[in-house]
């Protein structure tokens, strides 16, 4: 009787400790609320607490309240130089850099408009650049890259310093991530040509990709002894700082636990740990490293569920606010501080006007 009550009750236990299930509740900024496209790319918050939302037709930025629109005009020098926004970030000096799918601009604060960045290359030609990811190193080095080629920033000389040509130049270089560990090495990931690691100070350049181990990678974090790595169709894998791989997760039909997607765009280490997924056909996907389980939420006419199963951006802001961009919907926000997701809806006869509930 005994020996069958304590077996009852560690079964009680497992089941409390590992089926239990998050319940998230996801909504929404739209376009009803005056988002400039449901395509959202990538999200920022600036020292002034706005939050920048990229899409592809327009830059969006957000104060809480409403959104204000910032497009391209050909007639005007001073605008965007395209509505099609990849990435956004505010450097150590304060400054707002936007890469577009043709080009570089930084953001005025003081008049309200952008100038175009159009610095020559080291052989004094100028070059429209495709800017996908904008990173700036704890040495203040700003490197831009994307599908061609991978550039350092040299503002006081106003050119663009090409680094691994061998490496990232051409029309499939495809640099897909940059991250730094905590030893200084700036970290690249190409979807074709893999993982490669860059000491700053011995400038030292080591490629990971043995035998295209890791070629597809998509995005990836960095952590003490671990790297995290997310493929465009192949799962995700853990490796050590050795080349050596702990883990490989794919997606099984059979196991419900299991990641359910192998198109992995992006990844957010949350505070307790967790890793956030962002997957392409798959919604979010929520992997706890303590049991090894994922969890999933996808896109369905219920309420407050995901706006889109293609996920392109996980960001977190200094807030503490999880901002989710949707590919084909828009934003989704998780607020840690009150444990659900952030509800904006749309008041009736207005088009900005929000509330949380």
């Amino acid at each position: 009787m005994i020996r069958k009550f304590f077996l009852l009750y560690f079964i009680l236990i497992w089941c409390n400790l590992y089926g239990q299930k998050d319940v998230m509740r996801f909504n929404n900024l739209t376009t009803g609320m005056g988002l400039s496209n449901g395509d959202v790319t990538c999200t920022y918050q600036d020292n002034m607490g706005f939050v920048w939302i990229g899409t592809v037709d327009g830059l969006n930025r957000y104060n809480g309240l409403e959104f204000e629109v910032f497009k391209h005009d050909k007639k005007d020098s001073t605008t965007l130089p395209g509505n099609y926004i990849y990435d956004v970030l505010q450097d150590s000096k304060n400054n707002l850099w936007i890469g577009l799918i043709n080009g570089l601009c930084k953001y005025n604060y003081d008049l309200n408009n952008f100038e175009r960045i159009n610095y020559k290359c080291e052989n004094g030609n100028k070059k429209e650049i495709n800017v996908e990811i904008i990173f700036e190193d704890d040495s203040s080095n700003l490197w831009i890259g994307g599908s061609d080629a991978l550039f350092l920033i040299d503002e006081e000389n106003e050119k663009f310093i090409s680094y691994f040509e061998d490496i990232f130049n051409g029309p499939f270089a495809d640099l897909s991530a940059i991250q730094q560990d905590a030893e200084g090495n700036v970290w690249f990931a190409s979807t074709a040509k893999g993982l490669v690691k860059y000491n700053l100070k011995k400038k030292k350049v080591a490629i990971l990709d043995t035998n295209n181990l890791y070629h597809g990678i998509k995005c990836f974090y960095v952590e003490e002894n671990y790297l995290w790595l997310g493929y465009e169709n192949n799962g995700f894998s853990i490796i050590n700082k050795n080349n050596e791989i702990i883990a490989i997760h794919k997606s099984e039909a059979s196991t419900s636990n299991s990641l359910n997607n192998n198109a992995i765009h992006s990844i957010l280490v949350n505070d307790d740990g967790r890793l956030l997924l962002g997957t392409n056909g798959g919604g979010l996907n929520i992997f706890n490293r303590e049991t090894r389980f994922f969890s999933h939420y996808l896109a369905s006419e219920a309420n407050r569920s995901l706006l889109s199963n293609n996920i392109s951006d996980i960001y977190k802001s200094k807030d503490g606010i999880i901002w989710i961009s949707c590919w084909g919907g828009g934003v989704s926000t998780f607020d840690k501080r009150f444990d659900k997701f952030i509800h904006y809806k749309q008041e009736e006869h207005s088009d900005n006007s929000i509330r949380g509930s």
